[in-house]
């Protein structure tokens, strides 16, 4: 699978569908049976609950239960209690308590199963909506919550089986449609991917996610100069539809036009708000990256302007500074950006190589031995140090260090370094757009 792919789905865990649909409102508490008086808690939980009070319902209810547990009644309205007030894990305890004596009840299934799943609990979610459906298989929202399930649960093959038992009633279920979109594209079936949300795009155009996904899919199945037109067509419109400018500028930055990719985040990040500071940051290191110094300079200020105290912008300028010149400034803006995060390792040695630049050598070493505190086994930082020492004439102890280290039981000898946060199949993955991620034949050249 493209690791590009395992972005998505994050994604797509949060998908503008929504969640599985919860089962039907609740009812009001049922009245206690006409031949039986009713107890003063239980009028209480009953207007409590009528009035929105749910939590104190809950508790009411839950005294009740234990006074009366074969009451089926009174345990359904705890029930409901428990779940108007958050409480899932107890609606599905009690859920389950109903559905053990009445195992056919569609309303305590599909209730208990919905509560199981927002406690994490998938596998049993699943078997207590596989029984409902065995109850009614025509029910609609628990067939489209085993299909989620399957998805979740990465078994593609029974997703895309329940969710084209939901386009035989309805074959304009977007939903479903979108549903197997997901499953295919991470099967690696992207053609198969594509007309699935494109019949999900076409019965909800104004649906953004449908498009991207689309595009997504259009352009790992090879048809990547549609999937980026696709792409630009909804940035005419929704320039800050943050999915596709993520999708056109890596495509850009793949494709080796970084101009398309600066054009499209300057227009989204035109009118940046505080939380586009990330953004932001993305932008100014691509200016850096492909030696736009003013550019990468106007943005850091941008970012200073709106947080003087960011401590992202202030490293990164202060690097900036260092590579040009600028040490003293540089240190002073490193010392600006440790005064809120004075542990960070990147900014200790930021400081220490602008210090040493400057010819400080010892004030070099000092902040060198606060940041191999925080990486012990970190060798860029015992290498500038080693390097401190020997410039100060103490070459005897600059090698003692070195050979300690590669003495150390902690380290082979020799040491290769590699850093990198993604790996990918497929030359044309987005995600080769960061030159910090690297496919898998480079990187297997790379331990070779």
């Amino acid at each position: 699978m493209s690791a590009w792919a395992l972005v998505l789905l994050a994604c797509w865990a949060s998908a503008a569908e929504g969640p599985i649909p919860l089962t039907p409102p609740a009812p009001p508490p049922a009245p206690p049976p006409p031949n039986e008086a009713p107890s003063e808690l239980r009028l209480q939980a009953i207007e409590l609950f009528r009035e929105g009070r749910y939590r104190e319902a809950a508790r009411n209810y839950e005294l009740e239960v234990s006074s009366r547990p074969h009451d089926l009644e009174v345990l359904r309205d705890s029930v409901w209690a428990f779940w108007y007030s958050g409480q899932y894990r107890r609606t599905a305890e009690q859920g389950l308590r109903i559905i053990a004596k009445l195992p056919e009840d569609l309303e305590a299934l599909n209730l208990t199963g919905r509560a199981l799943l927002l406690t994490r609990q998938r596998h049993r979610a699943l078997d207590i909506y596989l029984r409902s459906l065995e109850v009614d298989d025509a029910q609609r929202e628990p067939r489209r919550a085993v299909a989620r399930i399957y998805e979740w649960l990465r078994d593609y093959e029974l997703a895309v089986r329940h969710a084209e038992e939901l386009l035989l009633d309805d074959p304009d279920d977007p939903g479903a449609h979108a549903l197997i979109g997901r499953s295919r594209f991470f099967q690696e079936r992207y053609g198969q991917s594509a007309r699935a949300w494109s019949e999900a795009s076409s019965l909800e155009p104004e649906n953004l996610h449908y498009k991207i996904s689309l595009a997504y899919a259009m352009y790992f199945a090879g048809r990547k100069t549609a999937a980026l037109a696709l792409a630009r067509s909804i940035l005419a419109g929704n320039p800050r539809y943050w999915p596709a400018v993520d999708f056109v500028a890596s495509v850009s930055l793949l494709n080796r036009r970084p101009r398309d990719a600066f054009a499209v985040l300057e227009t989204a990040l035109e009118r940046a708000a505080p939380e586009d500071s990330p953004r932001l940051m993305r932008l100014a290191r691509l200016y850096e990256l492909h030696g736009r110094r003013r550019r990468f300079l106007r943005t850091i200020d941008r970012l200073l302007q709106s947080d003087p105290n960011d401590p992202e912008a202030l490293l990164a300028k202060a690097s900036d500074m260092t590579r040009h010149g600028q040490a003293d400034e540089a240190s002073e803006l490193y010392r600006r950006a440790l005064v809120w995060e004075g542990t960070r390792e990147d900014g200790l040695s930021g400081l220490a190589r602008a210090l040493s630049v400057s010819s400080r050598a010892l004030e070099s070493l000092e902040t060198l031995s606060r940041a191999r505190a925080l990486s012990p086994f970190d060798p860029s930082l015992l290498l500038m140090e080693s390097h401190e020492l020997y410039r100060l004439g103490q070459q005897k102890r600059a090698k003692r260090l070195l050979l300690e280290w590669l003495e150390n039981d902690t380290v082979d000898a020799p040491a290769l370094v590699l850093r990198y946060h993604g790996l990918t199949p497929r030359a044309d993955d987005p995600l080769l757009s960061n030159p910090m991620h690297m496919t898998v034949e480079a990187f297997a050249a790379q331990i070779a």
